[in-house]
């Protein structure tokens, strides 16, 4: 079982948070979390460049945020004490890596408000793997939205090895999750996560689980892909092995936070009990 370690009034949390793996949902709970505890959260809007090769401007940008603070971006994990910055505690949700391929592919083409001009609007996932196109089969894809291999590589770094689907690049990954994050939930037990950062972090999270509980299905609904087609067995034999290393650290996740859930409901068991 994980020892579960509560971090003492963090100044600054960072959220950079994995594309269509439940965040949006998140980020609703956290506006009114900071409303309820008055601690500022910061949405950087920057939602395509994932690495970056000059981090000053973003860490001036998120010094001078008030904190407490609760700051988001589609960015790859980044080691902030090289730039003279404390080390923020990190945060993130993933989910099945294949469901989350799947979803995000649907989503770019028939989400209200994110309509974009694709090539062929109208080709399916299942085509898009069958006849192997690059948005599906590339690991990396023409643009930083595409390709398959893109879960990993936020926690994984800045280095350009993390970009490639390989054990060096998995391994990075689990090294940085085990130890700069506080926490990585998995979005098929949302409410687990939701529980788990209340525990841990009630500066921030008190109140979240009363939030998600009387909220939850009508938050969900509101960011959910509105179009989505179910994939064939062969499509899903033929993603399962591109996606293997993605897999393999999805399980991981997947273990080591289900053990902090466990530990953190024993926690919580034991000061009821004594």
């Amino acid at each position: 079982m994980i020892t579960v370690q509560v971090p003492r009034h963090p100044k600054r949390i960072l959220f950079n948070r994995v594309p269509k793996c439940g965040s949006s949902t998140l980020m609703d709970v956290m506006v009114q979390m900071a409303d309820t505890h008055n601690f500022t959260f910061t949405r950087a809007k920057e939602y395509m460049r994932f690495h970056l090769d000059d981090f000053w401007m973003l860490i001036r940008r998120i010094k001078t945020e008030p904190t407490p603070v609760i700051y988001e971006r589609h960015i790859h994990y980044f080691d902030s004490e090289k730039y003279g910055m404390e080390r923020p505690v990190f945060i993130n949700v993933i989910r099945d890596p294949l469901e989350r391929m799947v979803s995000w592919y649907y989503f770019r083409r028939y989400q209200d408000g994110h309509e974009r001009q694709l090539p062929i609007e109208q080709r399916t996932f299942d085509e898009c793997v069958l006849g192997n196109h690059s948005e599906c089969m590339e690991h990396g894809g023409a643009k930083a939205e595409e390709g398959f291999f893109k879960i990993i590589p936020f926690f994984c770094g800045q280095e350009e090895f993390c970009r490639e689907p390989t054990k060096e690049a998995l391994v990075q990954a689990i090294k940085n999750v085990k130890k700069h994050y506080l926490v990585v939930g998995v979005l098929e037990d949302f409410e687990g996560f939701i529980e788990v950062l209340e525990f841990l972090l009630p500066d921030y999270f008190q109140g979240a689980q009363e939030v998600y509980t009387k909220q939850g299905r009508d938050l969900k609904d509101r960011h959910k892909t509105t179009y989505k087609l179910p994939v064939s067995e062969q499509t899903e034999q033929i993603m399962r092995a591109r996606l293997f290393k993605e897999y393999q650290f999805y399980m991981f996740v997947q273990k080591r936070f289900r053990r902090m859930l466990e530990a953190v409901r024993a926690a919580k068991l034991e000061t009821m009990t004594t």
